[in-house]
C-alpha cells in the first residue's frame, strides 16, 4: 500500500514538478552558458597593459619584478604605486613612488591587498612625464574576483578563495550557493502541502478507510519526495553537464564532478523536507508548517555563512545542515565526504522517525 501512496502523491502532483523541472532547465543548464559573458565583463581594462609585464611571488614577503618595453628617447622611467586604477591617471597621490634608467624593476612585496603599477616615460625635452601603461599585482584578475575578497561571499564557499575565471568557481557561487534555496523551498512547500492539504481536505478518514497504516502513510510520502528529489538531482546534473562541456569547460568540470556535487545535496533536501512532514503534522496546517520550515531553512542558510566568516562562530556551523554539504569542495576535487553524507541521512532518519512517532499518536479530525 505505500507504492499505492507514492503514485497517488507523483500523480497529484505531476504539474508542478513539471514547472519545477523547467524552471531547473532554466536553471541547471541556462545559467553555466553565462559564464563566458560574465567573465569577461569582469576583466579590468588597464590602459597600456600589453607594454607591461610583472611577476608576483605566491606570498608576501618577497619581490615583485615589473618589467616593460624600451621607449626610444626615455632618460629614465618614473613608477606609482596605489591601491586603486586611478594612479593610471595620476588622480590620486601615489603611496609610493620609483625612479630608474632602467627598463625594469624590484619593488617590495610587504602587501595582501591588491596594487597598481604605472610606468611614466621621463623625456628630456618634455615637461611631465608620458604615461606608458598599468599593471597590477594579482595576474589575470578580474572585476567580480574583487568581489569574492568580501567575508560573505567567502561564506558561501566555505572559507575557500575562488576565482571567476574559473569554471567550477562560477558555479559554486552563482548556481551551488543558493540550490539549497531553490531546490529547498520548493521540495519543503511540497513536503508540508502533501501532508497539511490531506488535513485541510478531509482526506485523512478516506485513506486510512484502506489498508493503509498510519507509519506506511508517512513512508509513502516521503519515498515520493524522495523520488521527486532525485529527479530534480539528475535533471539538474545532466543539463549542467551537458552546458559546461558545450563551452569547452568539461575538463574543469567533469560529469564526474557536477554529478557528486548534485547528489551530495540530496540528503540536506531529504532533511529540509522530512523536518517540513514533521511540521505539517505537528501544526496540522499548510501555512504554520510551511512557516516553520521555511523559518528553518533561512535561518539555517544565515547562520552557516556567519559561522563560516565568523572566527568566535566557528564550531557553530556543524549545527547546520548545509555545512554537510560541501559543494565547494566537491567541485575542486576533494570528493563527496562519507560523514557528511552520513550525518546528514541520520538526522533526515531522525526526523522521519519523529514524524511517524507523532503521527501514530495524533488525534485525526473528521
Amino acid at each position: 500500500m505505500r507504492g499505492n501512496i507514492l503514485w497517488m502523491e507523483l500523480r497529484t502532483g505531476w504539474k508542478g514538478i513539471l514547472i519545477f523541472t523547467f524552471i531547473i532547465i532554466l536553471t541547471a543548464g541556462g545559467f553555466p552558458s553565462f559564464y563566458d559573458m560574465i567573465k569577461d565583463s569582469g576583466v579590468e581594462d588597464l590602459e597600456g597593459d600589453e607594454y607591461l609585464t610583472i611577476e608576483v611571488p605566491e606570498e608576501p614577503g618577497g619581490l615583485i619584478n615589473l618589467t616593460w618595453v624600451p621607449v626610444q628617447g626615455a632618460a629614465g622611467y618614473t613608477i606609482l604605486e596605489d591601491n586603486s586604477s586611478t594612479v593610471q591617471n595620476k588622480l590620486s597621490p601615489s603611496l609610493r613612488s620609483f625612479s630608474t634608467e632602467n627598463t625594469s624593476i624590484s619593488v617590495p612585496y610587504d602587501y595582501e591587498e591588491k596594487h597598481y603599477y604605472s610606468v611614466y616615460i621621463v623625456m628630456d625635452n618634455v615637461s611631465d612625464p608620458v604615461f606608458l601603461g598599468t599593471r597590477t599585482s594579482v595576474v589575470n584578475a578580474t572585476l567580480w574576483d574583487e568581489f569574492l575578497q568580501n567575508e560573505a561571499y567567502q561564506g558561501l564557499a566555505g572559507g575557500r578563495e575562488i576565482s571567476f575565471l574559473d569554471i567550477r568557481g562560477y558555479l559554486a557561487l552563482e548556481v551551488f550557493s543558493w540550490w539549497v534555496l531553490l531546490a529547498g523551498i520548493y521540495l519543503a512547500w511540497r513536503a508540508v502541502a502533501s501532508v497539511a492539504e490531506d488535513y485541510k481536505e478531509k482526506r485523512m478518514d478516506l485513506i486510512f478507510s484502506t489498508p493503509v497504516s498510519r507509519r506506511r502513510y508517512i513512508l509513502g510520502k516521503f519515498t515520493a519526495h524522495f523520488v521527486v528529489t532525485f529527479w530534480i538531482c539528475l535533471v539538474g546534473a545532466g543539463l549542467m553537464t551537458a552546458s559546461v562541456d558545450a563551452m569547452g569547460q568539461g575538463d574543469s568540470a567533469g560529469a564526474d564532478v557536477i554529478f557528486s556535487t548534485f547528489f551530495a545535496s540530496l540528503p540536506m533536501l531529504m532533511c529540509i523536507q522530512a523536518f517540513g512532514i514533521l511540521g505539517a503534522i505537528h501544526f496540522k496546517s499548510t501555512r504554520s508548517g510551511i512557516g516553520v520550515t521555511f523559518l528553518f531553512i533561512f535561518a539555517q542558510y544565515a547562520f552557516n555563512i556567519v559561522a563560516s566568516v565568523s572566527e568566535s562562530l566557528q564550531n557553530a556551523k556543524y549545527a547546520t545542515i548545509m555545512y554537510y554539504w560541501d559543494y565547494t569542495g566537491i567541485l575542486m576535487g576533494e570528493g563527496v565526504n562519507a560523514g557528511h553524507f552520513a550525518v546528514l541521512s541520520i538526522l533526515t532518519a531522525l526526523f522521519v522517525v519523529l514524524a511517524v512517532w507523532a503521527f501514530d499518536r495524533q488525534d485525526i479530525p473528521a
